[in-house]
């Protein structure tokens, strides 16, 4: 399934109804990619490169939903991120998605252990992110 075909399949949502997300991910690619698929799911995007950004801006503009890389620069991973937002009394209702190459044991463990709602490896397919933001939105 490609974009297009995504795209007659979405639902679309009105203009300012539309919920907040945030994609951190130190790849502007994969940023640019996961952008696409949540526009796709009816969501309005903000893009973080690193953990504290993306921290920052979940304070500054709480979002409905977090896709965060497990692996960014600047001593914040995503699983810091995942924690200090599910700790907030503000964001705690956040829904997380992580997307990661890190595909071991431990590391599912772990995105449990900081209550991530998700957990997509990379590679992933367009269509299983949107399925994934619109059934953590629902």
């Amino acid at each position: 399934m490609n974009v297009t075909d995504i795209s007659r399949i979405a639902n679309p949502v009105a203009e300012g109804e539309r919920p907040l997300a945030l994609v951190a991910d130190d790849l502007v690619a994969y940023r640019q990619v996961v952008r696409g698929a949540l526009e796709i799911a009816g969501y309005e995007v903000l893009e973080a490169a690193n953990g504290l950004e993306a921290i920052e801006l979940a304070m500054e503009y709480p979002v409905q939903l977090a896709v965060l890389d497990v692996n960014m620069p600047g001593g914040i991973d995503g699983f810091q991120v995942c924690a200090r937002i599910k700790r907030d009394p503000v964001l705690r209702g956040t829904k997380v998605i992580m997307l990661t190459v890190r595909q071991e044991h431990q590391d599912y463990a772990r995105a449990e252990m900081t209550a991530a709602d998700d957990y997509i490896p990379k590679p992933f397919r367009i269509d299983q992110l949107v399925a994934s933001a619109r059934a953590l939105a629902a």
